[in-house]
């Protein structure tokens, strides 16, 4: 996964974890995290600043999307396997 600086089109940082590709990204309400789906059914979740995974998950089926809720306490998954699932997430 990799973060580009919009202003000047640099690479910010790269997030490198996932060992399939991935197919959803998502920040957190605040953008202190990002949550990253692959088709491996690996779910993880960043630290954007620090550039650290600190959270994973592993469901059964590839992840299609993930969404994080409001308060960012939960992050939702998506799966192949008509599998919706929901994790709570405190950093």
């Amino acid at each position: 996964v990799r973060l580009w600086n919009v202003q000047d089109g640099t690479c910010y940082r790269i997030l490198s974890r996932h060992r399939d590709s991935v197919y959803s990204v998502a920040f957190s309400p605040s953008g202190d995290y990002l949550a990253s789906g692959s088709l491996a059914g690996q779910l993880y979740v960043w630290d954007v600043d620090k550039g650290v995974h600190i959270r994973s998950f592993k469901g059964k089926g590839d992840i299609f999307e993930v969404a994080w809720n409001k308060e960012e306490t939960r992050v939702a998954s998506c799966f192949s396997s008509n599998v919706v699932e929901v994790i709570d997430f405190e950093p």
